[in-house]
C-alpha cells in the first residue's frame, strides 16, 4: 500500500530475503500483479512462462551468453560463403514473373520455358531508346528540328570502347546488323552462269529463218559516296560482258527457240565484305541521310542494291530532307508499306512509316512517333491503285503542297539495336578473332550503352529546338531499379542508419538522471544489440534453410524486425519497472526473471503465435514471392521471441542486481551524475541500503512509485474511455475507418508507374515516363514450343493473326519466320517471267487462280493453305522432314563472299539473313520424335515476335493481356502456345495477384483468431477485439494506400509487413487486459500502463527509421515502403490509443453480460470437478505453516 498509495486494499503476499531467510511482508497491486505468485488463478499460460523463467534465473548471464554466441557462429557459417566468396548468391537471381506467378500456372510455366531457352540470352539484341521532344513547344518534325536531331542520330555509329589490352570495339562491331559473316577480303571472280534454253511449240508455218545477234559490252565504273567527316570506301566493281545469242528453226507445224545468255562480273578491289546497315529505328529511315550512317562499304554498294537484290530498296532512290519544306517531310514520313502484306483497315500509325534497306523490313509511325495525329479520314481501306496515288502524293509535296496526312507528334524515339552476344561472336570471328570472346562483347555492349548516354547527357544542354533523354537497355536499366543489389545495399544501408537514430533515442525515454533505481538507458542500448542479433540471427536460418533473399525480404524485414524488437524490449522493461525496486531490492534473480515472464509472456506469446499462424497460412498462398516473404517473416518473429526470452530478459536479472546494490545506471548519459547523486544519498542517510526498501528515503520516493504518466493511463484514462461518449466515438471511428478504406478499395488501381523506380534527377526518369506516355509500344513474342510446325503451318498463323488483330496488337517490324520462309522461296524459286503471267491474268479470276497455284507449285508451297496477310501463295509442305530440310536449305549461308554478294540470279543468297531478322536463329532444334542419328532436327521452340500498341491507361494494359490470352484459349494451339513479353508477362502477373492478395488477409484473420484462442485462454471480449483491430488496420492501409499507390506486387509485399506489425501492436494490450483481474476499468487501465508506452514507442520507432530514407529514396520507396508503414504506423498510434481501448470498453460490459450464463455454468462443473478429485482437506496445515512447520 505504500508503493501505490492510491490504489485501495490489495492482497497480501509474503517473499523471503535471497539469503537471510528472513521474512518481510509488504503490499502488492492486485492490478500490477494480476494473480499471486503461484495461485490458482494464474492461467496455464502464466504458469508455464514462470517456470521456464524460475529455470533460466538461475544462470541468466551464462545461458545468454551462450546463446547469443550461438547465434553468431551460426550467422558467421551462414554469411561467409555470400558475403566473401561469391556475392552474387546473396540476391535470389529469379525473374519478376517467375516470382510472383502462381506456382504451377500457366504464366510461371511459360516464363520458366522462356528463360530456359538459350536463344534468348544470346541471339536476343539489346535495344538503346532516346526520347526526343520539342524545347519550348517547337515542332520536332520541322526541318530545322529534325537537322539538330540527325546531328547526334549520326555519332552513333562513331563510337568506340576500349576495354584494355588492345580490344577496341566499334559500333559496327556490336551493331545489329544480321548474321551475315565479316569476311576479310573479297578478291574473287563471279562464276559465270547460263541459263537452259527454253522449247516451244506452235501450228504455224513460217518460212526458216536463222538471225544470230551478238552484243558486247565493257563498261568499268568507279562509285564512291563520300560522307562527311569520312574517307571514301572506293569500292570498285566492273560489268563484264554480256553475250546473248538467239537461233530460230522452223520445221512443219514446228517452232524451237534457243537462248543463251552468259553474263560475269568480277570484283577487282579485295576490299572486305560490306557491312550491312545497323538497325536504327528513327524517321531517318525515310530519307536519303540515313544512308550516311551506314558503313562506307553498303555506301558504294547502295545504288547497285535493287540489281544485286529485288527485296533491297537503296537510300540514294529516297529524297532528302534537308531539301523538303515541313510539308512535304511529313508527306514522306508516312509512306505506304510496300510488301505482300495488305493495309486495308489498318490504323495510318501501323501501314505508315519507313522501309529500312529491305522491303522486308518496315518501321510505321507508332514505332518512332509519340501519339501521332492525323488529318483527314484514316480508317478508310486503301486498294492497291490508291495507295500508289497515295504514294505518288508523297513523292510530288514539294511542288503542290497538299495538307501533309500526319499533322503532329508528342516527341520522337530513337531504338539503337545492340546485337546478341552470340550472333557478335560468329560475325567478327574471321576479321577480329581476338574480339569473339562472349564475356568480352558484352563487356563491350554495357560500355557501349554508357557511351552514347553519356554522349546523349553532354549533347542535351547544346540544343535549341529539341531535348533528349536516354533509357538504356533494360537488362542494363535494372541496376537504377530496386532490383539492382546496389541500389538494395544502399537502401539497406539508409535503414541502418534510421535505426542508428532510433538506437540513440530509444534509451533516452528509459534515462532519468537524478534517479538510479528508475532509469533503464543501460538495458536500451542491451535491447538494441538484441534486436540486431535477431535480424541477423533470421536471415541466417533463412540462408541455412537454402533459401535466399529476394529483393522484397531484403526492403521489409528490416522494418518489422525494429518494431518487433522495440516492442518487445519496450514490453519488458516496463514490467520489469513495474515489479518496483523493493521487490528487486528483496527477490532473487530467479523469482525476478519468473514474475517477469508470467506478466509480459503471454502478450509476446500472442504476437509469436498469431504472426506464426497468419503468416503460416499465408505460405499456403502459391506464389513463390509471397511464400518466401511469409517464411522470412516466421524465421524474424521466432527469432525475436526466442532471442527477447532468452537473451534480452535474462539481462534483465543483471539490472535487479544493480538496482539491489545501489549502482548507477552504465548508460554514459547519465552515470556520472547518478554515481554523484548516490555518494550524496549515502552520506546523508548512512543506513540506506537495497535491502531495508521498506524505509526508502523520500529522495527515492520516485524509484518505487509509478510514472504520473502511467498512473494517468491506469486511472484516469481508463476510467474515461468507460464513458458513454468515448465508447460511441471509438465505436464510429472504427465503423468509420472500415467503410471508408472498404469504398477506397473499390476504387483501387492495378499496375506501376516505371519512372517512380529512379529518382528524379536520374537522366532516365523522364525518359522512361515519356516512353510510357507517348510511346506505349512495347515488344511481345507469340511462342510455340513442343508443336509439329511442318503439320500446324496455318493454325500457327492464323493464331498469330488472331493476337495481332485483338486491339491493342500489331505485326513486327520483321514478318514472322513462317511468312519470311515462305517470301524466301517465292524470292529464289520464281523467276521475273510470273510477274508478266500474273499481271496478263489480272483480270479474270479463274486464270489467276491457276497462275497463282502453278507460282506455288513451282514454290513448293501448299496452295489450300494461302493466307492473303501470311501466306499468300500458300504455306510450305506438310511433311515434317521436308519441312525442316527446306527450312535448312534457306540458312545455309555461303561463307564464300563471291557467292554471297553477287547478284541472285547467279546464285547468291542473302535469304538467310532475311530469315535471321525474321528470328529464325532463336528459335531452338531438337532431336524428332523416335528419332535417330540420321534423322533430320525438329523445330522445339519458335517464336513470332508481335508489338502490344495503344496502351494510353492502365485499363488498356489489363485489356490487351485478357485480349492476347483469349485469343490463344480459343485456337487448337492453346496448349503448346503461350505469349511472353517483359511488360505483357508483368501486367499477365498484376492482373492475377488480387485474388492472392485476398487470400492473404483472409489468412491474416485466421491466423490472429487461432493464436488469440490459444494465448487468451477463451477470453471473448479480447478475442474479438484483437480480430476486429488487426482487420481495422490492414484493411484501411489497404484503403488510404491506394490514394497514392497502384495495386502490384511491391503492395501486397509491403501489406505483409504491416499485417505483422498490427499483431504485435495489439497483442500486449489484448493479453494485458484478459490476464487482468478486477472490474472492466481495473483490467483496461493495467493493460494501458504495460502496453500503450511500448506499442507507441515501437510506432515511433518505425517512423524514425523511415526518416533517412525519405532522403535517398525515390518515388517508388516512398509509395510502397515509406508511405505505407508510415501510414500503419499512425494508425496503430490512434488504435492504440482510443480505438483498441475504447472497443474493449465498449465489448467487455455486454459480452461478459452474454456470457454469464456460460460462465457459471463452467464454474460449477469446475467446482465439482476439483470437489471430486481434490485430497482431504487439513484445517489445521495453516496454523502449523504460520508456527514455521513447512
Amino acid at each position: 500500500r505504500r508503493i501505490y498509495p492510491s490504489l485501495g486494499p490489495s492482497p497480501r503476499g509474503t517473499v523471503h530475503g535471497p539469503r537471510d531467510g528472513v521474512t518481510r511482508t509488504f503490499w502488492v497491486a492486485a492490478v500490477h500483479m494480476p494473480s499471486l505468485p503461484g495461485s490458482s488463478e494464474e492461467k496455464l499460460l502464466q504458469k508455464a512462462f514462470r517456470k521456464y523463467g524460475k529455470a533460466l534465473g538461475k544462470r541468466p548471464v551464462i545461458y545468454s551468453a551462450l546463446v547469443a554466441l550461438a547465434c553468431l557462429g551460426f550467422s558467421a557459417a551462414a554469411w561467409w560463403e555470400p558475403l566473401l566468396v561469391s556475392t552474387e548468391r546473396v540476391i535470389k537471381p529469379l525473374g519478376f514473373v517467375t516470382q510472383w506467378s502462381a506456382i504451377g500456372s500457366a504464366t510461371q510455366e511459360n516464363a520458366k520455358v522462356w528463360n530456359a531457352e538459350p536463344g534468348h540470352q544470346d541471339w536476343q539484341p539489346k535495344v538503346v531508346t532516346t526520347i526526343v521532344t520539342g524545347k519550348g513547344g517547337n515542332d520536332v518534325l520541322s526541318g530545322s528540328s529534325l537537322d539538330e536531331l540527325f546531328d547526334l542520330y549520326r555519332r552513333w555509329v562513331d563510337l568506340s570502347v576500349d576495354l584494355g589490352g588492345g580490344k577496341t570495339f566499334t559500333t559496327w562491331d556490336l551493331c545489329a546488323r544480321g548474321n551475315l559473316v565479316d569476311i576479310p577480303n573479297m578478291c574473287d571472280t563471279f562464276e559465270t552462269t547460263t541459263l537452259a534454253a527454253s522449247t516451244t511449240t506452235t501450228s504455224t508455218k513460217t518460212r526458216t529463218t536463222s538471225t544470230v545477234t551478238s552484243t558486247t559490252t565493257t563498261t568499268g565504273t568507279t562509285t564512291s559516296t563520300q560522307v562527311p567527316g569520312t574517307v571514301p570506301y572506293g569500292w570498285v566493281v566492273y560489268s563484264a560482258t554480256i553475250v546473248t545469242a538467239t537461233t530460230t528453226e522452223v520445221e512443219d507445224n514446228a517452232t524451237t527457240t534457243a537462248t543463251t545468255t552468259s553474263t560475269t562480273r568480277t570484283v577487282r578491289s579485295c576490299a572486305p565484305s560490306p557491312f550491312m546497315p545497323c538497325l536504327m529505328v528513327s524517321p531517318f529511315q525515310c530519307f536519303r541521310e540515313q544512308n550516311w550512317l551506314h558503313h562506307e562499304s553498303y555506301q558504294t554498294l547502295d545504288p547497285y542494291a535493287a540489281e544485286l537484290d529485288e527485296l533491297m530498296q537503296p537510300y540514294a532512290d529516297r529524297p532528302a530532307f534537308r531539301e523538303l519544306n515541313d510539308s512535304a517531310i511529313r508527306h514522306h514520313l508516312t509512306r505506304l508499306r510496300q510488301d505482300s502484306r495488305p493495309t486495308d483497315g489498318e490504323a495510318p500509325g501501323r501501314s505508315r512509316g519507313c522501309h529500312w534497306f529491305t522491303s522486308q523490313g518496315f518501321f510505321p509511325v507508332d514505332m518512332w512517333a509519340g501519339k501521332p495525329q492525323w488529318n483527314g479520314d484514316t480508317s478508310k481501306p486503301l486498294n492497291d491503285d490508291e495507295a500508289a496515288w497515295a504514294n505518288q502524293q508523297a513523292d510530288q509535296a514539294e511542288q503542290s503542297e497538299p495538307e501533309p496526312l500526319l499533322s503532329g507528334v508528342d516527341g520522337l524515339r530513337l531504338l539503337l539495336y545492340l546485337d546478341g552476344s552470340k550472333r557478335i561472336q560468329e560475325r567478327i570471328r574471321l576479321t577480329k578473332p581476338h574480339l569473339a570472346d562472349k564475356a568480352l562483347i558484352q563487356r563491350a555492349t554495357r560500355a557501349l550503352s554508357l557511351e552514347w548516354q553519356k554522349l546523349v547527357m553532354e549533347q542535351n544542354p547544346n540544343f535549341e529546338r529539341i531535348e533528349a533523354a536516354n533509357i538504356e537497355p533494360w537488362e542494363y536499366l535494372e541496376e537504377a531499379l530496386p532490383s539492382d543489389p546496389d541500389t538494395t545495399y544502399k537502401f539497406a544501408l539508409f535503414a541502418a542508419g534510421g535505426g542508428v537514430l532510433v538506437f540513440l533515442m530509444y534509451p533516452l525515454l528509459l534515462l532519468d538522471r537524478k534517479h538510479p533505481q528508475a532509469s533503464r538507458g543501460c538495458i536500451g542500448i542491451q535491447g538494441f544489440l538484441v534486436i540486431w542479433l535477431s535480424m541477423l540471427s533470421a536471415s541466417s536460418l533463412f540462408m541455412l534453410s537454402g533459401f535466399r533473399p529476394t529483393l522484397l525480404t531484403m526492403f521489409l524485414l528490416p522494418f518489422l524486425g525494429w518494431a518487433l524488437g522495440i516492442d518487445h524490449a519496450f514490453v519488458l522493461a516496463r514490467h520489469f519497472s513495474a515489479l518496483g525496486a523493493e521487490y528487486l531490492a528483496v527477490e532473487t534473480g530467479s523469482e525476478v526473471l519468473a514474475e517477469l515472464l508470467a506478466s509480459a509472456g503471454p502478450g509476446m506469446a500472442l504476437g509469436l503465435v498469431g504472426n506464426c499462424a497468419a503468416f503460416a497460412l499465408g505460405i499456403a498462398v502459391p506464389v513463390p514471392a509471397i511464400q518466401e516473404l511469409c517464411i522470412g517473416c516466421l524465421f524474424l518473429v521466432t527469432c525475436n521471441f526466442f532471442l527477447m526470452t532468452n537473451v534480452f530478459a535474462p539481462l534483465l536479472v543483471l539490472e535487479a542486481r544493480r538496482v539491489k546494490s545501489l549502482q548507477p545506471d552504465l548508460h554514459p548519459a547519465v552515470c556520472l551524475c547518478q554515481r554523484r547523486a548516490i555518494k550524496r544519498l549515502k552520506k546523508q542517510d548512512e543506513g540506506i541500503n537495497s535491502i531495508e526498501m521498506e524505509r526508502p528515503s523520500k529522495k527515492l520516493q520516485k524509484d518505487v512509485k509509478e510514472r504520473a504518466e502511467l498512473r494517468f493511463l491506469r486511472q484516469r484514462y481508463a476510467k474515461r474511455l468507460l464513458t458513454r461518449p468515448m465508447r460511441a466515438v471509438a465505436v464510429v471511428l472504427f465503423s468509420a475507418l472500415v467503410g471508408i478504406s472498404t469504398w477506397l478499395r473499390g476504387g483501387r488501381r492495378i499496375g506501376y508507374d516505371p519512372e517512380d523506380f529512379l529518382h528524379g534527377s536520374s537522366s532516365a526518369h523522364d525518359a522512361i515516363q515519356l516512353l510510357f506516355e507517348k510511346f506505349s509500344i512495347f515488344p511481345s513474342a507469340l511462342c510455340f514450343r513442343n508443336v509439329d510446325v511442318a503439320a500446324n503451318q496455318k493454325e500457327m498463323l492464323e493464331l498469330y493473326k488472331a493476337v495481332t488483330s485483338s486491339g491493342f496488337a500489331m505485326e513486327a517490324p520483321f514478318a514472322n519466320h513462317l511468312s519470311t520462309m515462305y517470301r524466301m522461296l517465292e524470292h529464289t524459286r520464281l523467276n521475273s517471267s510470273w510477274a508478266g503471267k500474273l499481271a496478263d491474268a489480272a483480270t479474270v479470276a479463274e486464270e489467276r487462280a491457276s497462275v497463282l497455284s502453278a507460282m506455288a507449285e513451282e514454290a513448293s508451297l501448299n496452295r489450300t493453305n494461302a493466307m492473303p496477310d501470311f501466306a499468300p501463295l500458300g504455306t510450305g509442305v506438310s511433311d515434317a522432314e521436308s519441312f525442316t530440310i527446306t527450312l535448312l536449305q534457306l540458312l545455309s549461308m555461303p561463307m564464300d563472299s563471291s557467292k554471297a554478294w553477287q547478284p541472285e540470279r547467279m546464285n547468291g543468297s542473302r535469304v538467310s539473313l532475311y530469315l535471321d531478322f525474321a528470328g529464325i536463329n532463336q528459335m531452338t532444334w531438337g532431336p524428332s520424335p523416335n528419332s535417330t542419328a540420321s534423322d533430320v532436327p525438329r523445330i522445339r521452340f519458335s517464336s513470332m515476335p508481335f508489338f502490344t500498341a495503344g496502351l494510353n491507361t492502365d485499363e488498356h494494359y489489363l485489356d490487351a493481356v485478357k485480349n492476347g490470352l483469349d485469343a490463344v484459349k480459343a485456337s487448337t494451339l492453346k496448349d503448346s502456345a503461350f505469349i511472353y513479353g517483359s511488360i505483357f508477362s508483368y501486367w499477365e502477373v498484376l492482373s492475377e495477384l488480387e485474388p492472392h492478395m485476398s487470400a492473404v488477409v483472409t489468412s491474416f484473420i485466421i491466423g490472429i483468431a487461432i493464436g488469440a484462442v490459444v494465448c487468451l485462454d477463451f477470453d471473448v471480449v479480447s478475442i474479438l477485439v484483437a480480430c476486429l483491430s488487426c482487420y481495422m488496420l490492414v484493411v484501411t492501409v489497404w484503403g488510404f494506400a491506394v490514394l497514392w499507390a497502384k495495386l502490384n506486387a511491391f503492395f501486397i509485399a509491403g501489406l505483409l509487413v504491416c499485417m505483422g506489425l498490427s499483431i504485435e501492436s495489439v497483442a500486449h494490450i489484448v493479453a494485458g487486459f484478459a490476464y487482468a483481474r478486477g472490474s472492466v476499468q481495473e483490467r483496461l487501465g493495467h493493460a494501458l500502463a504495460m502496453a500503450l508506452p511500448a506499442s507507441l514507442a515501437a510506432s515511433c520507432g518505425v517512423i524514425v527509421t523511415l526518416v533517412p530514407l525519405a532522403v535517398f529514396a525515390p518515388l517508388f520507396h516512398l509509395k510502397y515502403v515509406l508511405g505505407m508503414l508510415a501510414l500503419h504506423s499512425v494508425l496503430i498510434i490512434l488504435s492504440n490509443c482510443l480505438i483498441l481501448p475504447g472497443l474493449l470498453a465498449a465489448l467487455a460490459p455486454p459480452v461478459q453480460w452474454a456470457m454469464r450464463p456460460v460462465w457459471i455454468i463452467v464454474t460449477v462443473c469446475r467446482r465439482r470437478w476439483r470437489a471430486r478429485t481434490a485430497p482431504e482437506t487439513d484445517e489445521n496445515a495453516w496454523q502449523r505453516f504460520l508456527k514455521g512447520d513447512s
